[in-house]
């Protein structure tokens, strides 16, 4: 995600997530490389599932809503 490798980044975060569904940053994460590649939808789906989860701090919560109302807006 850092060197902006976004396609390996969502291989990468897809398997982390099967091996731990409940993994919020890895859910994050791969919600920004989604974002990054155009790819809105399936985005907005990992960060509601991210914020499903529960573990969100109340500053990765506000990240995550900011996020999915900004990306709605480009649907």
């Amino acid at each position: 995600l850092r060197v902006k490798r976004h396609q390996e980044a969502v291989a990468q975060f897809q398997a982390a997530v099967r091996g731990n569904p409940a993994q919020p940053d890895w859910l994050i994460g791969l919600g920004l490389s989604l974002q990054a590649l155009g790819q809105h939808r399936e985005a907005i789906e990992a960060l509601q599932r991210a914020d499903e989860t529960g573990k969100l701090s109340a500053e990765r919560k506000n990240l995550v809503a900011n996020l999915i109302t900004d990306l709605k807006s480009r649907l």
